[in-house]
């Protein structure tokens, strides 16, 4: 299973790629080597390593300047797309390059001329190359539900403002929507908890008839599957559960003039 789990604060990411890690380990053993994360989630300033920090390191990536935290960011991005993390079938990603052109131009004060969606779009030409199966799920959740889990269990070190939820929904839903990844999906959290959302892959929950193929005429109606069904299945992916759906759509061909 490759997917990259995106989507702003608090809307479950972490929730659903621990779900899915302990889906695949109970499923299909642990990861091989043993010992290897579950998923890569280091993408958002200034927690960019698995390990936890000291107070002052952190501080001392809060003070980089705008052009090293966009080096920083463009190495940890060309690192995660070494063919060693496509050699397994399993490689999951959370936030990665879509976070990044969403959050730069807004709180790393980097991107603002659009090169850092440029640079998204390089990133999935490649990612089409050599994991064309990749899945692209956007999380979210209504201003309002976002708003009571900042309040509720504010993140240590999140960088999301309260006055800028609707913008940053937008910004992610836009980076996706122009994604040229062949298969997206879309999950809403608002409604659900934290064991519905980590039990997406597993198709705990029964899907109503949801949305087919995307063609030139529209979406077909279709039956679905769990996450993980669907991602380990054949052909075109097409597939809706509880809110959620999944797309698929030819791939675009986009010329990309991007500066790493």
């Amino acid at each position: 299973m490759r997917l990259i789990i995106t989507g702003r604060e608090y809307a479950g990411k972490t929730t659903l790629a621990n779900g899915v890690g302990r889906w695949i380990e109970e499923t299909l053993g642990p990861p091989i080597p043993q010992g290897m994360p579950p998923f890569h989630d280091h993408f958002t300033f200034p927690d960019i390593s698995h390990s936890e920090l000291t107070e002052e390191e952190y501080e001392q990536i809060r003070a980089l300047s705008p052009r090293l935290k966009a080096m920083i960011q463009n190495h940890q991005i060309l690192y995660h797309m070494n063919p060693a993390f496509y050699a397994d079938h399993d490689n999951i990603m959370v936030g990665f390059h879509i976070e990044d052109a969403v959050y730069g131009p807004l709180y790393y004060d980097y991107g603002e001329d659009g090169s850092r969606s440029a640079i998204a779009r390089h990133v999935e030409n490649h990612i089409m190359e050599v994991a064309h199966d990749t899945v692209l799920v956007l999380l979210k959740a209504s201003p309002k539900a976002i708003a009571k889990r900042m309040r509720e269990s504010p993140h240590p070190r999140g960088v999301l403002r309260e006055q800028d939820i609707e913008h940053v929904l937008a910004r992610f839903e836009e980076e996706c929507a122009a994604s040229t990844l062949r298969y997206r999906l879309t999950y809403d959290t608002t409604d659900t908890t934290e064991e519905e959302t980590s039990a997406v892959c597993q198709g705990h929950r029964p899907p109503p008839v949801g949305a087919g193929p995307l063609s030139a005429a529209g979406p077909q109606s279709a039956g679905g599957g769990g996450l993980g069904a669907g991602a380990r299945g054949k052909g075109p992916m097409a597939r809706s559960f509880g809110s959620s759906s999944i797309h698929s759509r030819d791939q675009v061909a986009m010329p990309i003039q991007a500066q790493w």
